[in-house]
């Protein structure tokens, strides 16, 4: 045997070595990349049934706003017809007799919520001339269509925070 010689069988079992290991590294990165791809098509599978689950809801959310929207026309509707009948009523029965003296419809009608605080600052008594051009009184007209039309502001306002309170609750 030569020194400094590679033995034949040496560079033999090296090229098997190199050989087998190139195949145990491909056959790894087959295996690899099909895992891989079965990962992404479960992710894949994932993302579509989020967006399909993601718009029936979108769908289911809409109808439920159409629904409260229709609720809330419908319960406008009811206020409106009530205050008509109510404004009809009221003037078939007052008679517009005096209700309420001027000095307490100029109280009444304050607007100034620091003047109503204190006494001192009310405003001037009626018989000044920036009071000329109110009514000298309220008549029971006046109180009776003014107590209709706080009636309704108030359903109006009830059923509106009512459906606002239903839309922000859960959806089924």
């Amino acid at each position: 045997m030569q020194t400094g010689a590679v033995p034949v069988q040496l560079i033999a079992a090296l090229a098997v070595a190199a050989a087998a290991f190139g195949a145990g590294w491909t056959v790894q990165g087959w295996r690899g990349s099909a895992a891989l791809a079965a990962l992404q098509t479960q992710h894949a599978q994932a993302a579509q049934a989020t967006t399909e689950a993601n718009a029936r809801h979108l769908v289911r959310v809409w109808e439920r706003g159409d629904e409260l929207a229709n609720s809330l026309a419908s319960q406008q509707s009811r206020i409106t017809q009530l205050h008509q009948e109510h404004t009809h009523a009221i003037k078939r029965l007052t008679t517009g007799r005096a209700c309420l003296s001027a000095d307490l419809v100029r109280v009444l009608n304050t607007t100034d919520p620091a003047a109503t605080d204190r006494p001192d600052a009310l405003p001037p008594p009626t018989s000044s001339p920036a009071a000329t051009d109110a009514p000298a009184f309220a008549t029971d007209a006046d109180v009776s269509t003014w107590a209709a039309t706080a009636r309704r502001d108030y359903a109006e306002c009830a059923a509106r925070l009512g459906a606002l309170i239903e839309w922000h609750g859960p959806v089924k």
